[in-house]
């Protein structure tokens, strides 16, 4: 049963491999039948965190003003990573399927089944979680610090373990 719609904005970073030229690419659908899609990728069409971030937060207060309803938890689709209250982060890069060829990601392979460079750190995942979300809550001014010296001490012992 279908509950919702979504808006998709795509997220693009550009990649030196690709190096502004077209790169063909052979697709396997869910079927497992084959085609050729065609990508173009220039340095001057990605963007910054900031503008995702101004983005989000301005989309986010306009679905709020009119009032939309939210049909799925946290704004997340089955393996999305959620963001705010109707955002969710999703890399659709072609991965490797089951007969090795090239699928669109399955939804229980998570939010990153291509397992590739995320165009958000978990810290401004976390900043963009603060401010559509947790900022509304009144024990925020609370549990922000809190989480963040957690956040900043896992991050301090895992860099410690690598060395």
């Amino acid at each position: 049963m279908q509950q919702g719609r979504e808006i998709t904005l795509y997220i693009y970073t550009y990649n030196e491999k690709l190096n502004d030229e077209p790169e063909e690419l052979e697709v396997e659908d869910e079927k497992g039948e084959k085609r050729k899609i065609t990508y173009i990728f220039r340095k001057n069409e990605e963007r910054n965190f900031k503008f995702y971030y101004d983005l989000l937060i301005d989309i986010e207060q306009q679905l709020n003003k009119i009032k939309i309803k939210k049909t799925i938890k946290n704004g997340a689709a089955v393996g999305d990573l959620w963001l705010g209250k109707y955002s969710s982060l999703r890399n659709e890069a072609y991965c490797k399927g089951k007969n090795g060829g090239l699928v669109y990601p399955p939804n229980d392979k998570g939010f990153n089944s291509a397992k590739q460079k995320m165009p958000f750190s978990w810290y401004h995942i976390f900043m963009i979680r603060y401010a559509l979300v947790y900022k509304e809550s009144k024990f925020s001014f609370f549990i922000f610090p809190f989480i963040f010296l957690i956040i900043s001490i896992i991050f301090i012992l895992l860099n410690n373990l690598k060395n």
